[in-house]
């Protein structure tokens, strides 16, 4: 069975806690590549950058099961959107 999972055949792979944990991937690699280019092109200074490797840490912060993990991920999309709005990207 553990072959299935992610897949379309994934039994459990519609229920909302893994459709989130599909989204949060995507948006953390959506983050890095954000980084990545305000870097890249000046947007992040060097005395940004503790900022930006904090805005990094944060899917750290996604733990718990069911609904302790739901909580965590809105807290975690606040302070995402928070600390990239300090860093201006």
């Amino acid at each position: 069975m553990k072959r299935l999972r992610g897949t379309k055949l994934d039994p459990f792979g519609r229920n909302e806690i893994r459709r989130t944990e599909r989204e949060l991937i995507v948006e953390y690699r959506e983050i890095v590549e954000l980084i990545l280019a305000g870097l890249a092109n000046g947007r992040i200074r060097v005395e940004q950058l503790p900022a930006a490797i904090a805005l990094a840490d944060l899917p750290d912060m996604v733990r718990g099961y069911e609904s302790i993990k739901m909580a965590n991920v809105t807290r975690y999309r606040e302070e995402v959107a928070r600390q990239r709005a300090a860093l201006g990207i």
